[in-house]
């Protein structure tokens, strides 16, 4: 079992349009040492992944399928993943509130 020390919303939110639809995914990578220097990519974990269109906007989380339940339960993790959230409801309300 790995014990990640560090996670973070990772790259650039990507965009797509299709439309009327937003479609935006941001990955989530995580790293096993607190101390990882910048230019490590670290290890994607999970990929947020926003739909918006019609009025409607949903969120979901796409866990690394191999480690899922681990990667799931990690406080570290999960907090990344809700910073990743924010990030991607923001860019949805944008799209909707154009």
């Amino acid at each position: 079992m790995r014990q990640w020390m560090k996670a973070q919303p990772s790259g650039p939110l990507k965009s797509r349009v299709e439309g009327d639809s937003l479609r935006c995914t941001l990955k989530v990578a995580a790293w096993e040492d607190s101390d990882a220097p910048p230019e490590d990519p670290g290890e994607t974990v999970a990929l947020v992944i926003g739909t918006a269109g019609r009025g409607r906007a949903e969120i979901r989380v796409q866990y690394e399928e191999a480690d899922y339940e681990e990667h799931k339960r990690s406080l570290v993790v999960q907090r990344a993943v809700k910073e990743a959230m924010k990030r991607v409801e923001l860019e949805l309300q944008n799209h909707l509130g154009s």
